[in-house]
């Protein structure tokens, strides 16, 4: 939630170097919106269904 504020300044670790980041390019960004959007494709690929 922290980064999601106005203005923060979200530092990123990866790649071997210290480098500001937006919002959208964070992981914890990414997994969410691709869960999101593609929630029923993940969840029957994760998860063997009994009907």
């Amino acid at each position: 939630m922290l980064h999601a504020m106005p203005d923060a300044k979200i530092l990123s670790f990866d790649q071997g170097r210290v480098h500001v980041v937006s919002y959208d390019e964070t992981d914890s960004y990414q997994v969410t919106e691709l869960f999101i959007n593609n929630r029923t494709y993940l969840l029957d690929r994760l998860v063997e269904w009994e009907d």
